[in-house]
């Protein structure tokens, strides 16, 4: 009889459970999609008009605007055809390198093709330039983006891989200040640094960060520097929680229940905290 009362009672008892996690996922999933709301609103108050270009000197202006020769034996000024006006990712590496280069230029990748879904393909310019251009000539180049799956392709934009004169590469690498202050450092190739420089010509903007961040690291970082309009440039780190600061104030001062007001009120004090660490 209990047997059977225990059997009985079981799909009640299994309901239950049932209900209780539907409920609790229920609970979870309209505070995320709350949360949610609050970003794409605050993205949507965002100006996604043009910034006005800069005006007076650029940054590009002490590049050396030296000749290269890109993989399909195509030349280009380096500042007159692939940085001026222009949004770039650029990293120095070389095709027989073992270490850091095939990892950075994994993440170069895909930071390209999420590019896609953020600028016109003819607005930015991926470059990769060679340390070893005495080994590393376009047809070698031609061959390690091939390899790599980095040629053209529809909607995604133009990938350099370039060489040219060993002093004049030297030039450049010293002007975008990708070098180490030891010269016995500085002087072997091995010990190069894996720095992705993202700029922006038209709007004087440039960093340099190591590329072995976190894709979400880099690709924020790629939208801020290279985006165009204040939308452009602060979507990507709105949606992914990054900039929660001033988020969180206006939350806390825009009467909340008082669960979500303590709630938010914690976030802005860690946030506060990040900013004075």
């Amino acid at each position: 009889m209990n047997r059977l009362l225990l059997l009985s009672l079981l799909p009640v008892s299994l309901c239950a459970v049932f209900a209780i996690s539907l409920e609790r996922a229920r609970s979870t999933q309209q505070s995320m999609t709350s949360r949610e709301m609050r970003n794409q609103e605050r993205i949507e108050d965002l100006d996604p008009t043009p910034l006005p270009d800069h005006r007076g000197p650029r940054v590009s202006d002490r590049f050396p605007d030296i000749l290269l020769t890109d993989q399909y034996g195509q030349q280009h000024r380096f500042v007159s055809d692939l940085v001026r006006d222009h949004a770039v990712c650029l990293v120095l590496f070389y095709t027989q390198c073992t270490g850091t280069c095939p990892g950075t230029t994994q993440m170069m990748k895909r930071l390209r093709a999420a590019a896609r879904d953020e600028f016109p393909a003819e607005e930015i310019r991926f470059v990769s330039i060679t340390l070893d251009p005495n080994i590393d000539d376009p047809n070698i180049l031609l061959r390690y983006a091939e390899s790599r799956g980095l040629g053209p392709q529809e909607g995604l934009a133009d990938w350099y891989f370039l060489t040219g004169r060993f002093e004049e590469l030297e030039q450049l690498r010293r002007a975008l200040g990708l070098y180490d202050l030891d010269p016995e450092i500085d002087a072997d190739r091995n010990e190069h640094a894996s720095l992705i420089t993202f700029g922006n010509d038209r709007y004087n903007r440039w960093a340099s960060m190591p590329g072995g961040l976190s894709f979400e690291d880099l690709n924020e970082t790629l939208c801020r520097i290279c985006g165009s309009s204040q939308r452009q440039r602060f979507k990507r780190a709105i949606q992914e929680g990054r900039i929660i600061a001033d988020n969180a104030a206006a939350e806390c001062s825009s009467g909340d229940a008082a669960d979500n007001a303590a709630a938010c009120c914690e976030e802005k004090q860690t946030a506060d905290a990040r900013v004075a660490n």
